[in-house]
């Protein structure tokens, strides 16, 4: 019976030494799939490879979203990436910082960025720490500084130099093939990502080993490049600060009349105008617009 037992159950000691504390390269290298997915070998257009040039490029789209630099530079030759700006470039007394110090950033309460995609503080490191070689320089009035990395560590630091460059920041990186066995790029899914950013921000321009993504009018080239078939009606492109949002509803005949006599309201000309309102959001009250959302559900139910 004693034999039986031990085969059982043998107790499983849990003491502090089982207790680890990981710098937060090596948590990014042991536990990528938490900072950019899964890993793939860039066979689908999710794969991590691809998510490694999407953080980089974000910092950059952050530069033309506030206004500095019109074009971007993506060059990707043998598995090694290279994304150059004409923003303002990263304050060079920062560039270590931004590069391998977690959860640093501007664009947490600083009005250097009222626009960003990225957020967190987490891209780009988490980049260098999954690449073998990572390479960052910024450019910024007339001096430039740079940082090279191998799997987050400084290998090589310069001091502040002049430069003749332009502003903006310069990245390069190897993504590591200890993590990303036999990845491979593949042209149609970066074409693809470029074109999204160039669709999101019009006037942008991103050259990608040497072919130009552009797009004048945004959104409405984006919906003229997917459908498949006339549309039914001509698209409506808004663009601007003082755009109204306008909600049309069912509403009854007998209040609809009222209703349009007050501040926000107007006939719904491309609908029943007895049966149908426009309602400017943000002329109306919370309480009236719940009642006549919830009237609309009634009518049309």
């Amino acid at each position: 019976m004693d034999e039986l037992n031990s085969t059982i159950q043998q107790p499983t000691e849990y003491n502090d030494d089982d207790i680890k504390t990981l710098d937060w390269m090596e948590h990014i290298r042991r536990r990528p799939g938490m900072y950019i997915g899964k890993l793939g070998d860039g066979s689908y257009a999710d794969d991590g490879i691809y998510v490694l040039l999407k953080e980089v490029l974000d910092n950059s789209i952050d530069e033309y979203m506030m206004g500095y630099g019109k074009s971007i530079g993506v060059t990707i030759e043998e598995g090694t990436l290279a994304v150059r700006d004409y923003g303002r470039g990263v304050p060079l007394g920062k560039v270590v910082d931004v590069s391998s110090k977690m959860n640093t950033g501007a664009k947490y309460d600083s009005k250097a960025f009222k626009k960003s995609v990225g957020l967190n503080g987490v891209g780009i490191k988490a980049v260098n720490a999954l690449s073998s070689y990572f390479l960052i320089t910024s450019y910024r009035d007339g001096e430039c500084k740079r940082v090279e990395y191998s799997k987050a560590i400084v290998t090589e630091e310069s001091d502040i130099q002049p430069t003749g460059e332009a502003n903006g920041t310069q990245v390069f990186f190897v993504p590591d093939r200890e993590i990303f066995k036999d990845y491979h790029y593949k042209d149609e899914f970066i074409e693809g990502l470029l074109k999204n950013y160039v669709f999101l921000n019009s006037g942008l321009s991103i050259i990608y080993n040497g072919k130009r993504f552009y797009s004048r009018n945004g959104l409405v080239d984006l919906l003229n490049e997917n459908m498949t078939t006339e549309p039914l009606y001509p698209i409506i492109h808004l663009k601007g600060e003082d755009i109204v949002t306008v909600l049309n509803l069912k509403c009854d005949p007998l209040l609809s009349g009222s209703l349009r006599a007050e501040p926000g309201f107007f006939p719904a000309y491309h609908m029943s105008k007895e049966h149908w309102i426009s309602v400017e959001l943000a002329a109306v009250d919370d309480d009236k617009l719940r009642f006549l959302i919830d009237m609309s559900w009634e009518l049309t139910g």
